[in-house]
């Protein structure tokens, strides 16, 4: 009685929330390419004024990217059945990674709708759903992974003096992409997994900065162990030119490095062989440590069977008949009795 009279009380509260939230949806272009992106701006009103700000969802897409510009909320005010109602306006990026359809909406979004002389009206209003076309140029299928922007360009940058390098020392190159009209998140890897014989490689993460102009940026460490000649890979990124509308390739040329001293022999292993030998080293002695523990298992369970099994013999009745012989043949009564 007491849970059915709470509802009847409430139940006013929320259906005058319900009709004087008013939420507007709106998507534009409602179909862009992949990794182009489309503005959705979403516009909450209400008769009087919001006590407190809008809540509005997070908005989590599957294979898309959603992010807040700058100065994404304004208030604004419309006029709803001749009446003004004042009201917030929020507007989001939305960066397909995919082709696909997307369907964006259904979600809450918490107002607090002043009411004068009582308190605030606070219920949750729902946003209309809404849908978002991707696509992929005709002509760009097959890029993997696809990239489309304006001016793509790559560059490298060098710590250090190639042109006096020893035994022991190190460089730091510093490979750069940059593009315009896409977010830097698109811009793949690029020397992470550069890998140079008898010379250490130590890549640090990578720095991605999105602005007019999207940038990633990837350092490697080289540290050389020996005399020689080493070459770091070139780097070839394709593309979609949103204007010739066409696919570009970028590249950057591999580079050359020439160490003065002795190369590395086979009493004198690089860095990372070392590397390699003492993870060896150390995977064997954790297959000794578990083949060790294997043993001292089996051998405890053994001897606890063994003491299980002679317990056993000492308490069957073909035991204690032995016993009886024995101790009748000794003479000894007392042991004769037990037995």
């Amino acid at each position: 009685m007491r849970r059915l009279l709470l509802l009847l009380l409430l139940a006013p509260l929320q259906l005058t929330a319900q009709e004087e939230a008013i939420v507007r949806v709106q998507i534009t272009p409602d179909t862009v390419s992949v990794g182009e992106s489309a503005t959705l701006q979403i516009s909450v009103y209400g008769p009087t004024w919001f006590s407190d700000p809008p809540v509005f969802p997070s908005f989590e897409i599957p294979n898309a990217i959603v992010r807040l510009p700058p100065d994404s909320s304004r208030p604004v005010s419309t006029r709803i059945d001749g009446q003004s109602w004042s009201g917030i306006v929020r507007n989001y990026e939305v960066f397909p990674l995919m082709a696909a359809t997307y369907s964006i909406g259904g979600q809450p979004v918490r107002v607090s709708i002043a009411n004068p002389g009582s308190d605030p009206i606070v219920a949750d209003a729902m946003i209309p759903e809404t849908r978002l076309k991707a696509t992929v140029p005709a002509g760009a299928e097959g890029l993997d992974p696809y990239i489309s922007g304006r001016k793509l360009t790559l560059e490298r940058e060098l710590d250090g003096d190639p042109a006096t390098l020893e035994p022991g020392d190190a460089i730091v190159v510093t490979t750069i992409a940059e593009i315009e009209g896409l977010p830097a998140i698109f811009l793949p890897p690029m020397t992470s997994e550069a890998r140079i014989e008898g010379v250490s490689v130590y890549p640090e993460e990578p720095l991605i900065e999105d602005g007019s102009t999207a940038r990633r940026s990837e350092k490697l460490t080289l540290i050389f162990a020996s005399g020689g000649n080493f070459t770091l890979p070139g780097v070839a990124l394709e593309w979609w030119d949103k204007d010739t509308g066409a696919i570009v390739s970028t590249t950057l040329p591999e580079l050359g490095f020439s160490v003065t001293g002795a190369p590395a022999g086979p009493g004198t292993p690089s860095e990372t062989e070392r590397g390699r030998d003492w993870t060896s080293i150390l995977l064997r002695m954790a297959g000794l440590v578990v083949l060790l523990y294997a043993v001292w298992r089996l051998a405890s369970l053994i001897s606890v069977r063994a003491r299980q099994h002679r317990a056993a013999i000492r308490e069957s009745e073909p035991y204690a008949f032995k016993q009886l012989q024995k101790a009748c043949v000794r003479g000894d009564t007392r042991p004769a009795y037990l037995a």
